[in-house]
């Protein structure tokens, strides 16, 4: 299942996945009848620990989603224990430097790739209650989604150097953070938006994937114009803008008549 999905990505076709800030495994069951291909469990921004996280995979896998987490803080320990839950994927947040980068590679990936413990015991091993075996090591290395976000200046100072690092397969921008650390409230602002056409510019000289956020239709159409394969939507802000235009409209008519 997840080797489908980076197969998909490597072969230039973009995958359109949901994000949840919710531990509402009847969130994602809902995401998986719409048909999601994969579904981004934040961690960060939502109360969703390792045991809410296992929970969600297992509704992921009943739709055949990729169940992908964004832990909330780059620490070796906190990305092992989501990685314990068996999910097929995993954002990681605020890297900054090739060397932070090397340490999500080495923490995510079975030796000789990287330095991952042997979780037997854990449900991303199948419980193995004796020994894990090498097919399932390579096997695991090979599917795992490993993905970083960029989030400030400095991070987009040593993007290239970031880029340079084996085992990563996405990258993302994200916009809100660097605005902040370039002294913007604004997103939207000029300066942001310029680097951040810069920093895509980058990833994709480099051959490396893209994710990013979209909303509605149009924003999603112009990512993937420019290049971006990974296109999720946070759905309780595009259910919100729908349910929100529908109120206001359906106000407005009562309102007039």
């Amino acid at each position: 299942m997840q080797a489908g999905l980076k197969d998909k990505i490597a072969s230039g076709k973009p995958s359109i996945g949901a994000t949840v800030a919710m531990a509402s495994p009847d969130l994602v069951d809902f995401c998986g009848f719409l048909g999601f291909e994969w579904i981004v469990m934040d961690a960060e921004a939502g109360p969703i620990g390792p045991s809410e996280c296992l929970a969600i995979c297992r509704v992921c896998e009943s739709h055949q989603m990729v169940p992908i987490i964004k832990v909330p803080s780059p620490a070796s320990e906190v990305i092992q224990a989501y990685l314990c839950t068996g999910v097929g994927g995993i954002v990681v947040p605020h890297i900054s430097t090739a060397e932070a980068a090397q340490k999500v590679v080495d923490t995510a990936q079975y030796p000789p790739e990287g330095r991952r413990g042997h979780d037997m015991g854990s449900r991303s091993s199948g419980y193995a209650p004796v020994a894990i075996d090498s097919e399932y090591l390579a096997r695991t290395n090979r599917e795992l989604l490993v993905s970083v976000l960029i989030e400030n200046e400095t991070g987009m100072a040593n993007l290239e150097a970031i880029l340079e690092i084996s085992g990563i397969d996405a990258f993302g921008i994200g916009p809100g953070d660097l605005a902040s650390s370039m002294g913007y409230q604004d997103r939207d602002h000029p300066v942001v938006q310029q680097m951040i056409a810069e920093g895509r510019q980058k990833i994709l000289a480099a051959g490396k994937a893209m994710f990013g956020g979209a909303a509605d239709v149009a924003t999603a159409r112009q990512m993937i114009d420019q290049g971006v394969l990974f296109i999720h939507t946070r759905v309780t802000e595009m259910w919100g803008n729908i349910t929100r235009n529908y109120l206001q409209a359906i106000r407005d008519d009562t309102t007039a008549g």
